[in-house]
C-alpha cells in the first residue's frame, strides 16, 4: 500500500506512471514539479532544549483525557514545573483514586475539573474560558482524550468508528478552533505507535491518530504551534495497560513524561517514542 501525493499541476497519470515504475519500495511519497519526496523513519536524536522555559509559572494548561491514568500524570507533572492553573478535562466523575490525586494537586496549584465531551460543540470553549478565568494566559494544550476498541476489519460499524474517531479526531479540530487565536508556546497531540508502525486489530485507532498527525502538520504549515507525539506502551497507566505488542515493552511513566519535556522543549513536529 502507498500514498501519493501529488502537485496540482501535475498530470495525474503521469506522476502515477512515473511512481509505479520507480524501483524503490518508499511507501508514503510526495511529487513537487520534478522533486519527489519520501517519508522515511530515522532515529530522532535528543532534540536541543530552547531557551525558554516548557512550563511558565504565571500560565495556564489545559490537558483533555486529564482524568485517566497518563492525564493526571502530565496534570502532576505540570504542578510539579510551576504551572499555576491546570485544567482536565474528561467524560467522567473522577473516580476515589484520582480524586486524591486532584486534591494533592489543588494544594500546589489551581487545578480544575471541567466535565465534557470534547468532541461535542461548546466544551473545548469552555476549556478555553475556564482556563483563563482568573487571568492566566493559556500557554499550552495537550490532547489526549482517546477510546480504544480493537476489532477486526470484518467487525467494524460506522458506530464503532464514530466511537474511537470522535474523541481524538472531532475532538483534536475543536480543540484547533477554540484556541488557534490564541498565543501558546505549545500544542501537542498524544498519538500512538499504531498510526507510525501499525498495530493489528486497531484500524480505527491507528486511522484516527493519523488523522491527528495531520491535523498536527497542517497547523505547522499555518504557522501555529504543534506537536504530535506517537506514543508506545506506558506501564501501569491509561489505555496501555490493555495493549501488547510483540517488539514494544512499556517505558515507566516518569520516562515519558522526560520525554513529553524532551520533545516539548525541542520544538519538534512528529516524533515516536517507544522503548
Amino acid at each position: 500500500t502507498t500514498l501519493l501525493d501529488l502537485d496540482p499541476h501535475d498530470a495525474a497519470a503521469t506522476a502515477l506512471v512515473r511512481e509505479l515504475s520507480s524501483p524503490t519500495a518508499d511507501d508514503v511519497v510526495a511529487w513537487r514539479g520534478s522533486r519527489r519526496f519520501v517519508e522515511r523513519l530515522n532515529r530522532a536524536a535528543e532534540p536541543e532544549r530552547g531557551t525558554g522555559a516548557v512550563v511558565r509559572s504565571d500560565g495556564s494548561y489545559i490537558v483533555t483525557g486529564g482524568l485517566g491514568g497518563i492525564g493526571l500524570k502530565v496534570a502532576a507533572w505540570l504542578v510539579d514545573s510551576g504551572a499555576a492553573r491546570v485544567v482536565l478535562n474528561g467524560r467522567s466523575t473522577p473516580s476515589e483514586t484520582a480524586q486524591v490525586v486532584l486534591t494533592e494537586l489543588g494544594t500546589r496549584a489551581e487545578v480544575v475539573v471541567e466535565l465534557g465531551d470534547i468532541a461535542e460543540p461548546g466544551v473545548a470553549d469552555r476549556l478555553v474560558s475556564a482556563a483563563e478565568q482568573t487571568g492566566r494566559r493559556l500557554r499550552g494544550v495537550i490532547h489526549s482524550a482517546a477510546v480504544l476498541e480493537d476489532q477486526l476489519v470484518a467487525g467494524l460499524t460506522e458506530d464503532s468508528l464514530d466511537a474511537i474517531w470522535a474523541p481524538k479526531a472531532a475532538g483534536a479540530l475543536r480543540l484547533h478552533y477554540a484556541t488557534v487565536d490564541r498565543q501558546l508556546d505549545w500544542w501537542a497531540g498524544f498519538s500512538s505507535m499504531a498510526s507510525l508502525l501499525g498495530s493489528p486489530g486497531q484500524l480505527s485507532y491507528a486511522s484516527a491518530n493519523a488523522w491527528l498527525d495531520s491535523l498536527v502538520q497542517w497547523r505547522r504549515a499555518a504557522g501555529l504551534p504543534a506537536t504530535a507525539i506517537n506514543w508506545g506502551q506506558w506501564a501501569d497507566v491509561g489505555l496501555a495497560r490493555t495493549l501488547s505488542f510483540s517488539i514494544l515493552d512499556p517505558m515507566a511513566p516518569a520516562e515519558g513524561l522526560e520525554a513529553l519535556e524532551a520533545v516539548l522543549a525541542g520544538n519538534l513536529t512528529k516524533v515516536g517514542v517507544a522503548r
